[in-house]
């Protein structure tokens, strides 16, 4: 994972890029939670897909959060976990006005999870101390 530790320390290094990379990754979530659903679900449904997709991207979201706080000199652990948690939330709220979504608890539920897995894997690649 040393790939890993160096892009974040990299990436910490650059403010703007960072916070410009996590706005539009956020604008993303928001976009693809804005498609309308018109068609029925597969036949085949693979158990948990829906929860595990919803890990991985806010666990993205979390990191790059994570990330985007330290790249001006803040660990924000607790400030990123509420941020999370507040943007699973209000997506789950837009999918209300969305054509065939709606409001999931469970979704939320994956996507705090998610955010919390994402600070982690940052604070254990960059040895858990912030650097100043």
């Amino acid at each position: 994972m040393i790939f890993l530790k160096n892009l974040i320390c990299r990436m910490e290094k650059h403010p703007k890029t960072i916070w410009s990379i996590t706005a539009m990754y956020a604008l993303l979530i928001f976009y693809l939670s804005s498609i309308p659903i018109t068609q029925p679900p597969p036949v085949v449904e693979i158990p948990f897909i829906d929860a595990i997709e919803h890990i991985v991207e806010y666990a993205i979201l979390g990191g790059l959060l994570l990330i985007s706080f330290r790249s001006i000199k803040r660990d924000g652990v607790f400030a990123v976990i509420l941020l999370v948690f507040l943007y699973g939330f209000s997506d789950e709220v837009h999918q209300l006005f969305t054509p065939g979504r709606f409001f999931d608890t469970w979704d939320i539920a994956a996507d705090f999870a998610g955010g919390i897995i994402g600070v982690f894997v940052v604070k254990k690649e960059t040895g858990w101390r912030h650097k100043k």
